[in-house]
Order: structure tokens, then C-alpha cells, then sequence
């Protein structure tokens, strides 16, 4: 199970689909002899909104494409975002580009930040009505130099974006696990995500959480990481460390064993 999104934010999930997850999910959890959860905040939703019993949950975490694993070269970082037309330093975001992920906030942050900074912000995602939004604001506040939304990126190709930022942001509001997250600290990049949910199980103890909802806390972080070499060297140090428990390696051999556990009861 990933995650209960669709019960905590129903009003991001048309009627049907709704109605289909719930029996779905209800089914699977009471026919399964155990339920694995992506994390302790899967799990907790499970117990609360299924009443799924805690004694047939596990939490086997997930992990990322193998390719954020390594570090690129220079020279095939620089080659790769020249196809996007890409330069100089940036701030990243991956992700849908929908009303819960929040994008908007950081566009209308970095919007306050534009005369104390120079690094621009690249947003990696496909969006409707809200990336139209988010489009709009950024013409109403005459950031098409500085700012800029990218839909067709290939997912070959990302390492190199995720590689070369100088931060990543993302104000979620919440997530079944963040993958971008941990995707970020495998390519050695200082992250700001949001408070509760599961981001502090992707993020780890050295990454800046804040209140989605608080422009002053977002605007804030974002200044003292680009603000602060040495912080931002120790946060990208340091999240590299913690992420590895994510790697594909430990996964697996978590789920190996738990198949293990079963077979043999």
C-alpha cells in the first residue's frame, strides 16, 4: 500500500475514483495475510481510516531508480541540461505539478527572493489547471527569465538535473513517500521539504522541514541554504549518509525477507 491520499485530500479525487480506491483497498487489506506499507505514515493511515489491525502491517520502504545512484561528470551534466537550454545555478522541483504538491507556493517564495538572488528555479513536472496558475503568476510577476516550468524532460536525463541544483524544494502538503526526496539526497543535493507526513522518514535529520503553508518559513530556509556554503556542503553530506538505507540493496533484502517470514509460517 502507498498511501491513503484519496481519504486524507478527498477533494483532490473525482467521486468514481474514489469510490473504486476505497473497495479496492478495502478488499486487498482484508483478504492479504499482510499488509506491506511504503512508511510509518502509510501504516498509521491504515490503522485509522481501514482499521486494518497494526500486527498485519509491515513497513518495507521504497527506493529509487538505480541512475540517482551515481555521480555524473561534469561534462555530461553540462551536455545534458544544454538540450533544455539550462544554465547557470538553480533551484529544483520534480513532481506533478497539482494543487497538493504546492508548487505555487514556491514559485510566489522564490518571487519575494528574486532581487536577493541569483539562482533561478526550474520546476520538472505536467500540470492543468493549477501549472496554468502557476504560469499566469509567473507573467504577472515578470519571472519568464528566472523561472521556468519544463514538462518534457527525460527521466534518463534527470540525475543531471537533480545533480547540478543548488537546492531542492518541495512544499508538498503531503505524499505516500516523496521519492523526489530521496531521489535529491542520492544525487547529493541540500533539500527543504514540508513538516509531517512522511516526509521526515524520506528526509532524515539534516534536511530543512518547514510549514507548507508559511511563506516566511520557505522564503527563509531557502536564503539560509544558498546563503551558507558550508550548511549546504553539510546538508548534502550528511543526506547522502542517511538515504542510503533507501538503496535498492537494503529494499530489497527487506522484502526478501519478509516474503521469507511468510513462506515459512
Amino acid at each position: 500500500m502507498h498511501d491513503l491520499i484519496f481519504l486524507r485530500y478527498p477533494e483532490f479525487f473525482p467521486y468514481i475514483d474514489r469510490k473504486v480506491y476505497m473497495r479496492k483497498f478495502s478488499y486487498a487489506c482484508t483478504e492479504a495475510d499482510l499488509v506491506i506499507a511504503i512508511c510509518e505514515q502509510t501504516k498509521a493511515d491504515l490503522i485509522e481510516f481501514l482499521g486494518v489491525p497494526e500486527s498485519k502491517i509491515r513497513v518495507v520502504y521504497q527506493t529509487c531508480n538505480q541512475r540517482f545512484y551515481t555521480e555524473w561528470s561534469e561534462e555530461q551534466k553540462r551536455e545534458t541540461l544544454a538540450k533544455y537550454n539550462v544554465h547557470g545555478d538553480f533551484i529544483l522541483t520534480v513532481g506533478a505539478i497539482e494543487e497538493r504538491k504546492n508548487a505555487l507556493s514556491l514559485v510566489k517564495a522564490y518571487a519575494r527572493l528574486k532581487k536577493d538572488i541569483k539562482t533561478n528555479l526550474i520546476l520538472i513536472g505536467t500540470g492543468k489547471t493549477y501549472k496554468l496558475q502557476i504560469e499566469n503568476y509567473i507573467k504577472s510577476k515578470g519571472l519568464e527569465n528566472r523561472v521556468r516550468i519544463i514538462e518534457n524532460v527525460n527521466h534518463l536525463d534527470l540525475p543531471a538535473f537533480y545533480q547540478q541544483a543548488k537546492l531542492f524544494c518541495f512544499p508538498s502538503q503531503f505524499e505516500g513517500f516523496g521519492i523526489p526526496i530521496i531521489e535529491a539526497l542520492f544525487s547529493k543535493v541540500p533539500v527543504i521539504t514540508s513538516k509531517g507526513s512522511c516526509f521526515p522518514e524520506a528526509g532524515g535529520p539534516n534536511s530543512i522541514y518547514i510549514d507548507p503553508n508559511s511563506m516566511d518559513e520557505l522564503t527563509d530556509s531557502i536564503v539560509s541554504v544558498l546563503n551558507d556554503q558550508d550548511k549546504s556542503y553539510q546538508m548534502a553530506e550528511l543526506g547522502r549518509n542517511f538515504v542510503e538505507k533507501f538503496h535498492r540493496s537494503k529494499t530489497s533484502e527487506n522484502l526478501h525477507n519478509l516474503y521469507e517470514e511468510l513462506i515459512s509460517q
